[in-house]
């Protein structure tokens, strides 16, 4: 372990041709919360914050893929994804060829994805009944 930035001891994998990590710090952060939530006396608490942090890692997870599927629709070179509390940027790779505005349009996907999932999940629950405050 050189750079302590860069550690990443889980690999999770080749996902369409990127390969993505798992951080050290995305490792204690869920550990240090659920062990927060376990020493509370309240006994739902636990899995009250596991769930939250099961949708932080879903949302971890479709916020890249949406740089990764931009960079790939680009046909810019994907670099590897390291996944931490938050969140990472994937781009094209440092030894890529791309257009000067692929960085941004890759840099923009995530965000775009995020703001998508959350207005079709407003829209959803608005549609079911929902308040929203």
């Amino acid at each position: 372990m050189t750079d302590p930035l860069t550690w990443s001891p889980i690999n999770l994998g080749r996902w369409s041709g990127t390969q993505v990590r798992v951080h050290i710090f995305l490792i204690v952060f869920v550990v240090f919360r659920l062990l927060n939530a376990a020493m509370t006396p309240e006994h739902q608490k636990l899995l009250e914050t596991a769930c939250w942090l099961g949708l932080l890692l879903v949302t971890l997870a479709v916020h890249e893929f949406g740089h990764a599927l931009m960079a790939h629709r680009l046909g810019c070179d994907r670099d590897e994804v390291r996944l931490w509390p938050l969140g990472n940027m994937i781009g094209p790779a440092p030894w890529s060829l791309s257009r000067p505005g692929d960085n941004a349009l890759v840099a923009l996907a995530g965000p775009v994805t995020s703001a998508a999932i959350v207005l079709s999940v407003a829209i959803g629950l608005n549609l079911a009944g929902a308040q929203l405050i």
